[in-house]
């Protein structure tokens, strides 16, 4: 089975190189360090610096109106055990990426508004703020909360993926790879 984050971050990439004043898009997802500090690609742009960008793949994100927000994440087994915090505050994207299969969106937040509208929520809710534990693998378990993205992450951009005939039948393939599982969203996000 195709792992469903991969799909988002191909869709992403495909998306990326079409889009005018974008000179190139180096993947780095296998790098150790890019790894580390969560940044997927680099988007070379023609006149405007480069930009770090981490891709994440919500398959409920359009239907539910929630997006789910990792705050901390547990390695408990092997030689590597500790306690890190959520990747939005490990990453040192400039922009966040959310890919929404089941409308085929990309949305696009600056990390600083991805975060602003993460601290209004968590402030927001305090005590009543609801988690999820979700064991992610055979070592690592993931502390998550599910957010409404209204009114919180407004301000944000949303491109539909498919802009041209051809590309159809490639986001539908990709989409079929995602829909065909039963819940591949951690923590039931949809069902919050």
């Amino acid at each position: 089975m195709r792992d469903v984050g991969r799909v988002g971050e191909e869709v992403f990439e495909a998306w990326a190189v079409r889009q005018a004043g974008v000179e190139a898009v180096r993947d780095v997802r296998d790098d150790p360090v890019y790894q580390r500090d969560e940044v997927d690609y680099i988007v070379t742009r023609t006149v405007k610096p480069d930009l770090r960008v981490e891709v994440k793949t919500e398959t409920k994100l359009d239907v539910s109106g929630n997006i789910l927000i990792e705050l901390v994440r547990i390695n408990h087994s092997g030689q590597h055990q500790y306690v890190l915090e959520g990747w939005p505050w490990r990453t040192v994207s400039d922009v966040v990426v959310y890919y929404a299969p089941a409308t085929g969106r990309l949305h696009f937040w600056d990390r600083r508004d991805f975060l602003a509208g993460i601290y209004e929520w968590v402030r927001l809710r305090g005590k009543s703020l609801r988690t999820l534990v979700t064991e992610t693998s055979t070592d690592r378990v993931v502390i998550s909360t599910v957010m409404p993205m209204d009114p919180y992450m407004t301000g944000r951009k949303s491109y539909l993926v498919t802009h041209k005939d051809e590309e159809e039948g490639y986001e539908q393939e990709h989409r079929g790879l995602i829909d065909g599982d039963e819940d591949q969203s951690e923590g039931g996000a949809a069902y919050y």
